[in-house]
């Protein structure tokens, strides 16, 4: 879905985004800085892919949590194929230690989805202009105790899967369904990995997967 440009020259943003509520959010904040255009939208990660493939831009909107293709994942495909498209990612996920793992991609800038307009617009300029940004509600977390350098958490094959999928923001129903598997393996999958990665809830796996790199395989 392309939108007009209505001056010469805008920054050209493309956004991914698997909530279509966000992205119709967001067209709404970017409508009104006239050196901004939104050229496209993305539901999906691969289409989006296909889509840079034919088209340029010069900033990326992109949620972590895609449904085909994580957002850690798509990112690092992207710096191979588009190194010079600069990428923003979007998360609700409040934490500190997201900023490390994400400074390991092509990412220049870490977002929160509640983020003000001004901190959207001023996010993009930073990174347009070969710059970085990150919350300033993320960076002024207290950080956390270093964590001991331990082995990477050894999982199976199914584990992944479920993983990858919880990752995504699939709920048990779901995952069962694209699995096919019974929602009851499915928790039992949940549970196992939660005591394999120390973790007490969905964004303490989150958070673990990565900071491992679990999905990186």
């Amino acid at each position: 879905m392309n939108l007009p440009c209505h001056v010469l020259g805008p920054i050209q943003i493309v956004i991914c985004d698997d909530h279509q509520i966000v992205i119709d959010g967001l067209k709404l904040i970017l409508e009104q800085f006239d050196d901004i255009c939104v050229k496209s939208s993305f539901t999906h990660a691969q289409e989006l892919n296909s889509y840079l493939k034919q088209e340029s831009a010069d900033v990326l909107l992109l949620d972590i949590n895609m449904p085909d293709l994580d957002g850690i994942s798509a990112a690092k495909v992207l710096a191979q194929d588009h190194p010079d498209l600069k990428i923003i990612f979007l998360s609700m996920i409040n934490q500190l230690d997201m900023i490390g793992v994400l400074q390991q991609t092509s990412a220049k800038a870490y977002l929160l989805k509640n983020a003000s307009p001004d901190e959207l617009y001023l996010a993009i300029y930073k990174v347009y202009n070969g710059g970085m940004y990150f919350d300033d509600r993320v960076i002024e977390l207290d950080p956390e105790p270093p964590i001991q350098t331990r082995p990477k958490p050894k999982i199976t094959k199914r584990e992944r899967d479920v993983l990858r999928l919880i990752v995504a923001e699939h709920t048990a129903p779901e995952i069962a369904k694209l699995l096919y598997i019974s929602t009851g393996t499915v928790e039992t999958h949940r549970r196992n990995l939660m005591s394999k990665l120390c973790v007490k809830n969905t964004a303490g796996l989150v958070r673990e997967c990565l900071t491992h790199g679990l999905l990186d395989v």
